[in-house]
């Protein structure tokens, strides 16, 4: 992350924008049905770890900017923005913790590899949800295929 953005304005704005992102994700979650269900439990921390296994590999479009869009487009279409939202936080903070990335900088690396790939994978999908017929080839190829994209 450069220098010049983890002070300053960005470095403000990102954690504003983040931090209401995280409250409305936290308000808005289906904290019950999570709650209710072991299966999803189970696959919730089993995605976020897996999402942990893949960050640790790096791979990214250049040194410096790697965005997993893979991942984000998984926990969004699996959990819906919000949960997949928190999922992306844990495993960017489990990223953090191991030094991976920087505590400075970390507002700024949620907004841009948590909040705005999840975001723009759901509405996507609700987007083709919307104009599309709702058939399984439809949404594996629209949905999965062009939202990885």
């Amino acid at each position: 992350m450069a220098e010049e953005l983890v002070t300053g304005f960005w470095w403000w704005f990102c954690t504003l924008i983040y931090g209401v992102a995280m409250i409305v994700a936290l308000y808005r979650s289906p904290w019950k049905r999570l709650f209710a269900h072991r299966v999803l439990q189970h696959l919730f921390l089993g995605l976020t770890v897996l999402l942990i296994g893949l960050w640790q590999m790096r791979a990214g479009l250049s040194p410096g900017l790697t965005i997993h869009v893979l991942g984000a487009t998984m926990a969004a279409l699996i959990f819906g923005w919000e949960l997949g939202l928190l999922c992306l936080s844990l495993v960017l903070a489990a990223m953090t913790v191991v030094g991976r990335e920087s505590w400075q900088a970390f507002p700024i690396n949620a907004f841009v590899t948590c909040m705005i790939p999840v975001l723009l994978s759901y509405g996507h999908h609700l987007l083709i949800r919307r104009l599309l017929p709702k058939n399984f080839f439809v949404y594996f190829l629209a949905t999965v295929f062009l939202g990885i994209l």
